[in-house]
This record gives structure tokens, C-alpha cells and sequence, in this order.
């Protein structure tokens, strides 16, 4: 555990956000994320969907040099461009994924094959996850950024709810970390 102040950003995909906070003077900070990807920031491995998971990210925050935490909870079951036609090379289209919510269902649809509602479960346990994390942060005056595509339905679902007058709003783009596209 480290013992200078600290980030954890769960979630950390590639830890770009990681990488930014080391650079400007808080070089404890680390990501967390169910896998590790090729040339990513520093970035530990626990599939937080699972009690073991969850327990040792909660070890983390709550080490006294825990300063706060980065989210980026993955919306590839929250994206609206599900459903959106696909352009292959030759000019010609075929059906994007299937939309696994809507604005209507935001917690998942209810009709979709067993792997959609896995993965829709699975998502949701971590949205559960994050929501609790981030109450808890919260309320000992810990920093909480949670970052979203403007385009998820993740805002929507329940898991979120407890989060929306809690937290203040800002458009914020990824490109900044070295992102390619508005995210």
C-alpha cells in the first residue's frame, strides 16, 4: 500500500488518466482493471464483479493516503450506438449489436441471448459497485470523478440514481489523456 498520496482510477483501461495524475506530482497513483493491457500505465489486475476483487479495491480506498478516485465505468452495454447499421468496406451494411438497453429499460432489456444478459449482469454489478464506492468517498470528503460517454445510458440506470444530485456535471474530453475521438 502506498504510503504517499494516491488516485486510484477503477476501471483503468489503459490508466492514461493514471499516467496524467503520476506526471503531475502524484506518482503513488495507480489504476485498477480485470485485465492489463499492452502498454498501459501502472495498472493492477482484480475483477472487481467479484467479492475478492471488490475487498482489496476497498483495502485501497480506504488507506489513509487515498486521496479519491477516477471511475470509467465501461458503457459497452450502456452504448446508444448499439443497433447502429455497420459499413463494411464494400459500401454495404449489416445490423449493428443488438441495443441491451434502452431509455425505457436502462437496467437491460428483456428480451436478449444468455451471453447479452451475462454481460448486462455483469456490468450492473459493477455500476452497483461503483455507486457504493463512490457514496463512500463522498461522504468522508474523498475526490470522486466518474467519467461517462455523454452517449450511455449508464446516467439512466438505477445503480446511478443515488449518484445524480450528489455530483456536479462537466463535459470533459478523454483526447486530453491521448484519446483519438470526443469521448
Amino acid at each position: 500500500m502506498p504510503s504517499e498520496p494516491f488516485i486510484l482510477e477503477i476501471c483503468a483501461g489503459s490508466a492514461r488518466v493514471t499516467s496524467c495524475l503520476q506526471s503531475f506530482g502524484l506518482s503513488a497513483s495507480f489504476g485498477v482493471d480485470h485485465k492489463r493491457q499492452k502498454n498501459s500505465g501502472r495498472v493492477l489486475v482484480a475483477d472487481l464483479t467479484s467479492k475478492e476483487g471488490q475487498s482489496l479495491c476497498w483495502a485501497w480506498i480506504k488507506s489513509p493516503s487515498c486521496m479519491g478516485i477516477f471511475c470509467a465505468p465501461p458503457c459497452g452495454t450502456c452504448s446508444r450506438a448499439r443497433g447502429i447499421p455497420i459499413s463494411l468496406p464494400n459500401g454495404r451494411k449489416i445490423a449493428g449489436p443488438q441495443p441491451l438497453r434502452t431509455e425505457l429499460m436502462p437496467d437491460g432489456v428483456s428480451r436478449m441471448s444468455w451471453l447479452n444478459r451475462r454481460r448486462v449482469q455483469s456490468a450492473n454489478a459493477l455500476y452497483a459497485f461503483v455507486t457504493k464506492v463512490a457514496l463512500y468517498c463522498l461522504n468522508i470528503g474523498l475526490i470522486v470523478v466518474i467519467e461517462n460517454p455523454r452517449s450511455s445510458l449508464y446516467w439512466r440506470t438505477s445503480f446511478f440514481a443515488p449518484l445524480k444530485r450528489l455530483l456536479q456535471y462537466t463535459a470533459h474530453q478523454a483526447c486530453a489523456y491521448g484519446s483519438e475521438r470526443p469521448k
